[in-house]
């Protein structure tokens, strides 16, 4: 019977360090797969950042300028009529 029970342990042995290694290397490629997976979000976002800047240089940047000047004749239109309606109250 002890000759039995020992056979058994280390057949349970066995199993156990075999599904051990197992699970190790399950665990190995996880964690290899998460640090891709991070560093591919990374570089997702960096081209996406970078497009868009990319795109606002090439092809908006001209009208946002254009945009602004027109911004800034309206205001000087605008304070230019205020000053002439105190001197007309005047």
């Amino acid at each position: 019977m002890n000759q039995l029970d020992d056979m058994d342990v280390e057949e349970l042995l066995r199993v156990n360090i075999r599904l051990t290694q197992e699970n190790n290397k399950l665990l190995k490629k996880m964690h290899r797969a998460g640090v891709l997976n991070f560093w591919m979000r990374i570089v997702f976002f960096l081209v996406l950042a970078g497009s868009a800047y990319y795109a606002y240089r090439t092809y908006l940047q001209e009208y946002v300028v254009n945009l602004q000047g027109m911004y800034e004749e309206l205001q000087e239109g605008v304070d230019s009529a205020k000053t002439m309606s105190e001197k007309f109250r005047m």
